[in-house]
């Protein structure tokens, strides 16, 4: 059976001398599911960036869903049996299910690459999907200098203070810091 849709195969195997001739027919329904699967995004929380500039500065939650197509209207396909998911590139890893979440955590990369496919339980594997997350969950290098540049007891000192920071991930957008 080459085309998808849901075929019957009757046999009937008359023998003259069968003292119980009802057991000599058999009716079989075959299913053929050539249809790929579907994956999308259910949902990523948090919905969008904590942090600045579009990078999250937490753990991502991501819910994958994926559905396979009918064969015929009114016939299902034969069901989704899991979806694959993969980071930058990596591994590949296999999640049963037709609902998955996964959660995202710093990889100390910055941009991650999440590629997501799903496979029906006959082997049909969808379309890959991706979707990139900007994340740093790694604090920032920070020094503070200061010295003496001016001044006496009686009037008051003169300070001079150097914050330096650096941010391999996302670089940096600002350095602030308060005195009393």
């Amino acid at each position: 059976f080459y085309l998808e849709g849901v075929h019957g195969l009757y046999l009937d195997f008359p023998l003259e001398i069968d003292d119980f001739p009802e057991n000599n027919y058999e009716e079989l329904i075959i299913g053929v599911d050539d249809s790929s699967p579907y994956s999308w995004i259910e949902e990523i929380y948090p919905p969008e960036p904590d942090g600045e500039n579009g990078w999250y500065i937490s753990d991502v939650l991501v819910t994958i869903c994926a559905e396979d197509p009918e064969i015929q209207p009114g016939i299902p396909g034969s069901g989704i049996r899991g979806i694959i998911v993969q980071l930058n590139g990596g591994s590949s890893q296999f999640f049963p299910g037709d609902c998955i979440t996964i959660i995202i955590i710093d990889l100390d990369v910055g941009d991650i690459v999440i590629e997501y496919w799903a496979v029906d339980n006959v082997g049909n594997k969808g379309p890959h999907n991706e979707f990139t997350i900007d994340m740093d969950q790694t604090e920032p290098d920070i020094s503070l200098d200061y010295k003496v540049t001016g001044g006496n007891k009686d009037k008051g000192w003169k300070f001079t203070f150097t914050a330096t920071a650096i941010d391999a991930l996302s670089g940096m957008d600002r350095v602030e810091f308060y005195l009393n």
